[in-house]
């Protein structure tokens, strides 16, 4: 054998030994922080730590080890030590959004909002989309009772990233609870669609209940009235072109008053005829190429289907429970039917096909 041959396989069995080595430890490290894990279930923070530890120690490369540090003294309180593991961890490449979202709560938790919105600003200059950096931002402003600005950042989270449930749910808390409750109700009904069956969408369920009671009122035998929006501004464009007329005062009321103009009360059977009214009456005229939403394309096919009315049930199942259960115990066959194809084909929202209040500017 030639001297080059021979350097060549003592350089390739040491490179296949490096190789090996670091896979083992690689495996060890892995083992010792699967037992981490469980010990932080089981409330043994201190020694979960040590392992973690020397699961880093055996492979420096993975983040998440320090990610979990991290968190192991955030459940002991111990923010300094906490935000110390996850200064390290934002300096990783491979480290995700996720990363910057923990960062930034520390940074919170330990009353420093200043730093914690300049964590979520540093995550969004390399994850531009994340919803949840775009949802922190809003929820500094949140705390702090500035609405307007948080759902700046929420309705911008949703534009980013239109899949990520939460800030809707943030942002139509907010409308809900103001002058502008039409994009709550939208944006309400697009969260329960993307969150299904949590304890925020049973909640939310039941907001969209209690404000059609609210806001829509059986003034006399003749007479209805109705109140989601205020705003009565048209938006012109730097040109001076006028953009759409509000789209709470002169199609959402009227639409939606046409519902529940023959209505004896306003409970959850003349909510679900007012909303199928709204949709039929939305796309008799102008108004599906006037005000496009995905939303309400999603309800037409229903409609179509004949799902409309086991639809409408289960988004406002948690306002009347007793009510809900009464209407299916007579139309089982109906909505069994609509839950085998909802689960199916649940609403697609893509960076494409998405509804944010902008778009109706």
């Amino acid at each position: 054998m030639s001297i080059y041959r021979r350097i060549c396989t003592i350089i390739f069995f040491a490179f296949i030994s490096a190789t090996s080595s670091a896979q083992d430890k690689k495996a060890m490290a892995s083992e010792i922080g699967e037992n981490a894990m469980k010990m932080l279930e089981d409330g043994k923070i201190d020694e979960a730590i040590v392992q973690l530890t020397k699961a880093e120690k055996l492979d420096p490369a993975d983040y998440h080890y320090p990610y979990e540090i991290g968190y192991a003294y955030q459940m002991k309180n111990d923010y300094p030590k906490a935000l110390e593991e996850l200064k390290k961890v934002v300096k990783f490449r491979d480290a995700d959004d996720l990363c910057y979202q923990f960062l930034g709560n520390l940074y919170d938790q330990a009353g420093d909002t200043t730093k914690a919105f300049a964590a979520y600003k540093a995550g969004l200059k390399k994850f531009p989309n994340s919803g949840r950096l775009y949802m922190e931002q809003g929820n500094i402003y949140f705390t702090h009772h500035e609405y307007e600005k948080a759902v700046y950042y929420y309705e911008n989270g949703i534009d980013k990233d239109p899949t990520f449930s939460s800030n809707y749910y943030r942002a139509a808390i907010i409308f809900l609870d103001g002058d502008e409750k039409v994009w709550g109700m939208l944006y309400g009904e697009l969260f329960i669609n993307l969150e299904r069956n949590t304890d925020r969408t049973r909640s939310m369920s039941k907001l969209l209940y209690d404000n059609y009671q609210s806001q829509v009122k059986k003034v006399n035998d003749t007479a209805m009235s109705i109140s989601f929006s205020k705003v009565n501004t048209v938006y012109v464009d730097k040109n001076g072109k006028a953009g759409n007329l509000p789209f709470g005062v002169t199609v959402y009321e009227p639409l939606m008053l046409t519902g529940f103009a023959m209505a004896d009360a306003i409970d959850m059977e003349a909510m679900c005829k007012a909303r199928k009214t709204f949709i039929d009456e939305f796309y008799k005229g102008e108004y599906a190429q006037k005000y496009p939403n995905v939303l309400f394309e999603y309800e037409k096919r229903m409609s179509d289907l004949g799902y409309s009315d086991a639809y409408n049930h289960w988004i406002l199942l948690q306002g009347d429970v007793t009510a809900f259960d009464a209407w299916k115990a007579t139309h089982t066959k109906e909505y069994n039917a609509f839950t085998q194809w909802f689960v199916k084909n649940p609403l697609i929202l893509t960076d494409q096909e998405h509804f944010v209040r902008m778009q109706y500017h």
